[in-house]
């Protein structure tokens, strides 16, 4: 036989106490522990003037590209061309 314990079988002295506050106490000022700092500059700020020169990628990159792509193509088409021709598709629990 399971018993599950209550909060009341804890004790006060494992848990931390909330003070209540009464109503006219709520009305007096808030002490921040934390100094709170108000953003005062522009909304859309101006791009760096590094980043705003255009390059043309190098050889490189674009071949790898190409090469990935390429790639991406060969097996979407495998895997279409091995769902339309099987029977048993795992992915489509055949």
């Amino acid at each position: 036989m399971t018993q599950t314990v209550g909060m009341e079988s804890l004790g006060d002295s494992s848990r931390e106490k909330i003070k209540r506050l009464q109503h006219s106490e709520m009305t007096g000022e808030i002490d921040y522990s934390v100094e709170i700092e108000h953003y005062r500059g522009r909304k859309k700020t101006k791009m760096p003037a590094v980043k705003t020169k255009k390059s043309v990628p190098t050889l490189k990159f674009l071949a790898s590209m190409e090469i990935s792509l390429n790639r991406a193509q060969e097996t979407d088409f495998a895997f279409l061309q091995d769902v339309i021709t099987s029977d048993n598709c795992p992915e489509f629990n055949g």
